[in-house]
């Protein structure tokens, strides 16, 4: 091994002197000069066929500008031009290197070596935390040795003579710098450098080891990180998300010249506790903003609690009363209460930790929600949510009618008219259908004692079409009436024999499985006796022209519909589970749903669907309840109303008139208060 090479000043200058004032001497780097040395083995025999590398001093291409070999006496010959180089040496697992060689026309630093055992580099690259080491590589320049870094940042090279080398790491990623270190090599030494190579980065650095103190009482959260040497630091941005987070905030609490920020969250939560999660991010002098790196989560504790405890629905137009409960010993500080009824964002201040409101919001919802603000002392506020069924509130408007041996009650809303329909059996097995009228819900009058259409207890609801009442009576025959009180039968045939005929059903008075209507739009559909037969539909836009239905696959018997802003509500029971089930037509399509309280009964009358307020609502007579469609992205049913204790096990109508929502039953006319 030949150390590096350093010359005096005054022969470096001479020879620069020289080179300089004669060419002929000096040549230039076309020139080709030829010089030799001896390589020898560990024993100093002559090293045999050795391959010998040249390359340029800071060369970093690993490709040498020559290569030779030596001859049987261990001599090798260099023609290259005048310049600095780098000579590489090797032999089966031997090797030699000199560094810095100078080769003039007239003058060379080349000398004999000998072989021997090469060492082992091992080190660690450091790169910015959100960048992967493996993107670097180290390169021993003047050499073909290098390394790829591994993703946690460690490198080896093998095969490295003993000598002086310079490193050279770079990486793919912009805005690092080459980054260069002096080693030196002994021989058969497996070294790791002491410290780590630290890339040069030039782009703006990430906030590291982030750390938060929490001082419960005051309510203080104080973060800490650690300095940086950044030229073109400005200051330090300080982000805050609360509860879980999706899409981490762009907007800062605060900004820090120094390495610590105090951030207040005593009036920033509501409840007893929240969770609050912390990043950091350097803001250079040109307002660029960096990465955020690290976080650190804390959880917000009050030392106090104020609760909302309720679970009893909300009844519009019902005086409704809520108190506060005040926990531990900050009880006696509240200054100041304030109630954000529905959810508003707008707060009413009160005198004390109770309230009472009343219900004028035009909506049915699972939950209704009502916010307490608190201030205690000067500083520190905190929320309460409770979210409250809402229910309805049914008053009584008029006295049941056509009560005795009632069987069914219908009501369909006329423009300034409702008409209610009373299916009726004085005489077992014989039936009729009485009908009343009302324009204020209040006052009824009877039309007619019997219809003189042939209907039975299980004959389907009317329905309203081009401003007429529509029904098929038990033969299959459509009837229409603009009033209630003249009707015309308006089908020379029975509708539903051109397709139940000949898949030999004979439609009968009293059928169990009467045909069914329901509007869709600018369309009414005919379900005629459908028993398990429930794709054999009709339409029609006239009431004079009926085609067969494509578009509609209902799940056996047709019992009520509803329309809610041209979204289609269906309910009815099928045949195969013995249960009743609602279809939604969503986007052209119908969703299916089971729903609550589902019974057994075959009789349309006992189902029912009403398009009141925002959603649908529906009920089955047999039970005693009522429940409204979920707004949502799925389908599902919430309670909101109880039935009156003499309209449970009844039958009953809900319609809506006036845009009120009625009850008709033989108990009496009911109305939802708003």
């Amino acid at each position: 091994m030949v150390p590096l090479r350093t010359f005096p000043a005054f022969l470096l200058a001479c020879m620069l002197l020289f080179s300089c004032t004669n060419k002929s001497v000096t040549g230039t780097t076309d020139e080709t000069v030829v010089t030799s040395a001896h390589v020898y083995n560990p024993d100093r025999s002559p090293a045999v066929n050795a391959t010998v590398k040249v390359f340029a001093v800071s060369d970093t291409s690993r490709i040498p500008v020559y290569e030779t070999a030596t001859d049987n006496t261990g001599k090798y010959h260099l023609a290259i031009g005048n310049g600095v180089y780098n000579v590489l040496v090797g032999k089966d697992s031997l090797g030699a290197f000199q560094d810095s060689v100078i080769v003039q026309t007239t003058y060379s630093t080349l000398s004999n070596d000998t072989l021997g055992r090469p060492g082992v580099l091992c080190g660690v690259i450091v790169m910015q935390p959100m960048h992967n080491p493996a993107t670097a590589t180290v390169q021993i320049l003047g050499t073909d040795k290098y390394s790829n870094v591994l993703e946690n940042g460690s490198f080896v090279i093998e095969g490295i003579p003993a000598g002086e080398y310079s490193l050279r790491s770079v990486t793919t990623l912009p805005e690092y710098t080459p980054t260069f270190t002096n080693i030196t090599m002994a021989p058969t030494v497996k070294d790791t450098l002491h410290d780590t190579i630290d890339l040069i980065y030039t782009g703006i650095p990430v906030v590291l080891n982030l750390k938060a103190s929490y001082d419960t009482l005051a309510g203080i959260v104080t973060l800490r990180w650690d300095t940086l040497s950044y030229f073109n630091l400005r200051d330090f941005l300080i982000y805050r998300d609360q509860g879980q987070i999706l899409t981490p905030s762009t907007t800062p609490v605060g900004t820090s010249p120094t390495c610590t920020f105090a951030d207040t969250i005593g009036n920033s939560f509501s409840g007893s506790s929240a969770l609050f999660t912390y990043r950091v991010a350097v803001r250079s002098k040109d307002f660029s903003i960096g990465q955020t790196y690290e976080e650190v989560q804390v959880t917000g504790v009050s030392p106090f609690s104020i609760y909302l405890r309720d679970t009893l629905p909300v009844y519009p137009g019902v005086p409704r009363t809520l108190s506060a409960f005040v926990f531990g010993s900050a009880g006696s500080a509240v200054v100041k209460y304030a109630w954000d009824i529905g959810g508003k964002g707008v707060f009413s201040q009160s005198q004390g930790p109770e309230t009472t409101f009343v219900m004028h919001d035009t909506v049915i919802a699972r939950n209704y929600m009502c916010i307490l603000k608190t201030t205690v002392g000067t500083a520190r506020t905190i929320l309460d949510t409770v979210n409250l069924p809402v229910y309805l509130q049914w008053q009584k408007v008029a006295q049941g009618f056509d009560s005795i041996n009632a069987l069914n009650y219908h009501a369909v809303a006329l423009p300034g008219k409702m008409v209610a329909f009373i299916d009726k059996s004085d005489i077992p097995n014989v039936y009729k259908t009485a009908t009343w009228q009302t324009t204020d819900g209040q006052t009824w009058t009877k039309i007619t004692d019997s219809l003189e259409i042939p209907f039975s207890p299980y004959s389907s609801k009317s329905v309203i079409f081009l401003n007429r009442i529509c029904l098929v009576d038990d033969e299959g025959y459509l009837w229409t009436s603009i009033d209630g009180v003249g009707w015309s039968k308006d089908s020379i045939a029975p509708l539903c024999g051109t397709l139940e005929t000949g898949a030999g059903f004979t439609p009968a008075v009293g059928n169990l499985c009467p045909p069914a209507l329901f509007v869709d739009g600018a369309t009414i559909v005919l379900q005629p006796f459908p028993g398990t037969r429930s794709t054999n539909l009709l339409t029609s836009t006239d009431l004079v022209t009926w085609d067969s239905a494509s578009g509609y696959q209902m799940r056996s018997l047709v019992s009520d519909y509803a329309d809610y802003n041209g979204t289609l509500a269906v309910v009815g029971f099928d045949w195969n589970q013995l249960s009743s089930w609602a279809g939604i037509k969503i986007s052209g399509g119908i969703s299916y749903l089971a729903c609550p309280d589902a019974g057994s009964s075959s009789s349309p009358y006992e189902y029912n669907i009403i398009a009141y307020k925002n959603t649908f609502i529906y009920s089955n007579s047999a039970y005693g309840n009522l429940w409204a469609l979920a707004n949502g992205s799925t389908l599902s049913w919430f309670q909101c109303s109880d039935l009156l204790t003499g309209i449970q096990n009844s039958y009953y109508s809900l319609v809506v008139f006036n845009n009120e929502l009625y009850m008709i039953s033989s108990s009496g006319v009911f109305k939802a208060a708003n």
